[in-house]
């Protein structure tokens, strides 16, 4: 099959690259040209240019603007090319430059879209988030569920069509209002006008219901103000979710409600039960898997949440009994370790020590980074806690007997980590996403450690701590 791609590209050639890499990946038997525009972004292509250079998978071009279009005149880039692809060709596919393919994308696209027997189908948006799921945009068209499908009305600038796409548009886009560009809140517009457009015509615009594309919380260079505060979440299909927590009688009121939160975000809840004697009723779910301590390695402290990580396949996150989670953190979460290409462990909790040795632990020589507290842009660090902690076990695997000591899984973890040369990332949040809840907090590990840390902070001396990084 003859599949044509176009992308527009601003101020990510890093990104760029991890798409091309994984067009060229997955293309499999397709004949595949790829179309890129550059909006002259000051950024240096070069490694964009040289990769393609040697691709030998595909064909391409690459082209840069003169001036620099930006938001208000965007239309101009994809403008140009729909104007390229006067070309024959099976399936016209246009992506953005940060996304990355979900596995087997473009047989699974091609899929999709052929199993729509609509004869007045015009494209399949192939991304789908949870800011915009299930909600009408731009047309008014009301969603109809139509199986593997569904029927939305609108599209934005990820799809796979076919040439009567192209054809209705006449193989073009034009001029949006800068009344609607110059909003901070508004998109391009090349959207809306391409979906309106397509509706007057009589067409149909449909959408995946699992994203075939994975778009993380980063930075948005169209309208960043407001993707911080909404950010773009594919929820695509991914490899199994399981969550582990180790907890005692005395939080049962408070882990009820990280229970509430964690279990619908996730396929198993692992809990540790430390000192128990009965079974919460709040725990009886087929979702769940309880260890409880007098049946396997006792009491456990904070450990008991990597008992089972040995036997764990996929994303693995490990929780607190004290952490309402919001309902987006496992997909947040997710997005960002695909990111960083499953290369780190990810974290919104943790510390980064400025100078070795230290004195004390809890009490000097290091930068805290306090889940709590809303985080601009994302830092290596070198100690993750735990209680907001994921990884891919593709990155890592951990086994309990790696964690010498009881409730000291944070200092452990950042032990391992270093060993595998494994990066620790903080990642950016806001301000009141985690949400603490009301425990008995002289029952806490730090108030019960902070004020005698000797054994930690031998610990970490021990170690030569590097800062180590991903290699996007």
């Amino acid at each position: 099959m003859k599949i044509a791609i176009i992308v527009t590209t601003y101020k990510r050639p890093e990104m760029l690259l991890q798409l091309l890499a994984d067009i060229d990946k997955q293309k499999g038997a397709h004949a595949i040209t790829v179309n890129i525009i550059n909006d002259r972004s000051g950024k240096d292509y070069t490694s964009v240019v040289s990769y393609l250079k040697g691709i030998k998978t595909f064909r391409y071009s690459f082209a840069e603007t003169t001036d620099h279009c930006g938001k208000a005149q965007y239309w101009i880039l994809v403008d140009f090319l729909f104007k390229l692809q006067k070309t024959k060709f099976d399936y016209l596919i246009q992506i953005p430059d940060d996304i990355r393919l979900t596995p087997k994308f473009f047989d699974t696209a091609i899929g999709f879209w052929e199993g729509i027997t609509d004869k007045r189908k015009a494209c399949l948006n192939l991304l789908n988030d949870y800011g915009r799921e299930g909600k009408n945009v731009w047309t008014g068209t009301k969603i109809k569920d139509m199986g593997s499908v569904l029927e939305t009305g609108w599209v934005d600038m990820c799809y796979i069509a076919g040439k009567m796409f192209l054809d209705a548009l006449d193989y073009k886009v034009t001029p949006v209002s800068q009344v609607w560009t110059a909003s901070e809140n508004h998109s391009s517009g090349v959207g809306m006008q391409i979906s309106l457009r397509l509706r007057d015509k009589g067409m149909h615009i449909y959408q995946v219901k699992k994203s075939l594309v994975i778009h993380g919380p980063h930075q948005s260079v169209m309208h960043p103000n407001h993707r911080q505060q909404f950010p773009i979440i594919s929820n695509h299909i991914s490899d199994r979710i399981t969550a582990s927590m180790a907890t005692m009688p005395e939080r049962m009121n408070a882990c009820e409600q990280v229970v509430a939160s964690i279990l619908p975000q996730v396929n198993e809840l692992q809990i540790y039960l430390n000192s128990f004697d009965f079974i919460p009723e709040f725990l009886k779910n087929e979702k769940i898997k309880l260890f409880k301590s007098h049946q396997h390695a006792g009491d456990i402290g904070d450990v008991g949440k990597f008992y089972d990580a040995s036997r764990i396949s996929g994303y693995h996150f490990t929780i607190d009994d004290d952490i309402i989670y919001p309902a987006d953190y496992c997909s947040q979460m997710i997005a960002c370790i695909e990111q960083y290409k499953r290369e780190c462990i990810v974290t919104i909790h943790g510390r980064m020590f400025k100078t070795m040795p230290v004195d004390s632990y809890y009490h000097n020589n290091a930068e805290v980074y306090h889940c709590a507290k809303g985080q601009q842009k994302d830092f290596y660090i070198h100690i993750p806690g735990t209680g907001v902690m994921a990884y891919h076990t593709d990155t890592i695997r951990f086994n309990v007997d790696m964690f010498q000591t009881s409730n000291m899984a944070d200092i452990w973890t950042a032990v391992a980590a270093q060993a595998n040369g494994v990066p620790v990332l903080a990642m950016k949040h806001l301000t009141g996403w985690i949400k603490l809840a009301k425990i008995d907090e002289s029952r806490s590990i730090y108030s019960s450690c902070n004020k005698n840390d000797k054994v930690q902070t031998e610990i970490v001396n021990a170690v030569a701590w590097k800062l180590h990084k991903a290699v996007l």
